[in-house]
């Protein structure tokens, strides 16, 4: 640890290193021997930064003792880059965090700053405080696919539309290795052009990090926003999701605001009365009243190109997360969890709701293949969408290699970042012409 300096951790090198610190016994002598020479120096200084990929810079140590005896080891540090950074969350928590999985932790957010020379700092405290932190599921401390969940006792400042938000949802997955697909469907769905009767599409953030325990390097993370009311920007609104709890009389529970605030269940079960008990003279006409029906439209076209298999056949009302506007006083989607995304293609994505609502009004399917229409001139166009992918995954993409360690997919396996990419791009352009096949026979 005294090595280090003033820099945070190991693999976080910011700053020169501090050989100098280390003290010795008397008449015993230690030499470094920089492995890398062009990045840092034999004592520890850096010569220069490369310029968007963090680089391992490894140092022969040689020790002899008071008798002469020689003994020796090797150390391993990574300069981070000048450009190219993404955020680092650090948190250092106590040892009881292992046994509880939660804790009262302190936790300090850095952003990437671009610096013009070597000497400068390459990342700036944003926050800095407490925080409750908690892991995910029952796995094991430190597991290979641990995930945490952070609440900030002040507003971390990590979502620059969303100044208020305290929370922090981890939601990396084993089946998306290049931590791209969440990112990818959320922000394609908020910037889904708007109907004309239609509110602007809602989906939360993401941020991709590197995160640090207690100095202990824990890979590249994604953090989401929580979906609440101040994401959803409308205090009246109501947020249900998926009900996991057993036994559950309804799929669906009421999230935010919390049930001890007030008891909106009623409002989902009147939603669901209407669907299960139908009158098909009436139902279109209600449906129109309660349901944002653009907005179910465009969620289906965006579960259709992500091609996300997850739940299939989709034997349900709603997906993962639905919300209701008092303002407005309708249901809509908000999409989560995308990671089980360009598997395969599915074709036409329908849950019960989609099927209730083409058997219901003869119009319905003309709608959806008018949209699908209109949103691939635009959003979908296969120009639009790779340059997008492209962009989300150059945030993190020189970040991935030093990732592997903490999801191991086979024994011995090395990832081929390069195959992965291609391959997605392969899926995502299978997907349209898929996709523009299975709506022009939409039926």
């Amino acid at each position: 640890r005294y090595l280090l300096g003033t820099n945070r951790a190991s693999w976080l090198i910011e700053y020169n290193l501090d050989f100098d610190r280390v003290v010795l016994p008397t008449n015993w002598t230690i030499s470094y021997k920089s492995r890398a020479p062009q990045w840092i120096s034999d004592s520890g200084n850096i010569i220069q930064r490369p310029e968007r990929e963090p680089v391992v810079v490894e140092f022969d140590v040689t020790i002899f003792d008071s008798n002469k005896n020689k003994s020796t080891r090797s150390l391993a540090f990574r300069l981070m880059p000048k450009n190219g950074l993404i955020y680092t969350i650090m948190i250092w928590t106590p040892a009881s965090f292992a046994r509880s999985h939660r804790s009262i932790s302190t936790l300090e957010v850095l952003a990437p700053t671009d610096i013009k020379t070597n000497a400068t700092q390459v990342l700036s405290p944003i926050f800095s405080g407490f925080a409750n932190i908690r892991y995910k599921g029952n796995s094991s401390f430190l597991g290979k696919r641990k995930l945490i969940n952070i609440k900030t006792i002040e507003p971390h400042n990590l979502f620059k539309n969303n100044p208020n938000t305290c929370s922090l949802i981890g939601i990396n997955a084993l089946s998306d290795p290049l931590r791209v697909w969440n990112a990818f469907a959320f922000d394609l769905y908020k910037d889904f052009p708007k109907s004309n009767r239609q509110m602007k599409n809602i989906a939360p953030t993401i941020i991709h990090t590197e995160l640090f325990i207690n100095g202990q390097y824990q890979g590249v993370q994604e953090f989401a926003e929580r979906v609440d009311l101040n994401l959803l920007n409308d205090k009246s609104s109501i947020v249900y999701r998926h009900n996991t709890a057993s036994p559950s009389t309804r799929f669906i529970r009421q999230s935010k605001p919390p049930v001890r605030d007030a008891d909106f269940i009623p409002l989902y079960n009147s939603l669901i009365d209407m669907l299960e008990n139908k009158d098909k003279h009436e139902l279109p006409k209600l449906l129109d009243s309660m349901l944002d029906v653009d907005s179910i439209i465009d969620y289906q076209i965006l579960y259709s190109i992500m091609g996300n298999g997850n739940g299939r056949p989709f034997r349900f009302w709603n997906h993962d997360i639905l919300a209701y506007s008092g303002v407005r006083g309708k249901f809509f989607y908000v999409p989560w969890d995308f990671d089980v995304a360009m598997q395969r293609s599915w074709g036409i994505v329908e849950c019960d709701l989609d099927r209730l609502l083409k058997e219901v009004n003869p119009s319905h399917q003309a709608q959806v293949v008018s949209r699908w229409k209109s949103l691939r001139a635009t959003v979908l166009s296969e120009e639009s969408l790779m340059a997008r992918f492209d962009k989300i995954l150059d945030r993190h993409k020189a970040y991935l290699p030093f990732d592997f360690n903490r999801w191991t997919y086979s024994a011995n396996q090395k990832i081929n970042y390069d195959k992965l990419y291609e391959k997605a791009k392969y899926m995502l352009h299978s997907q349209l012409i898929n996709l523009d096949e299975a709506f022009d026979n939409y039926k």
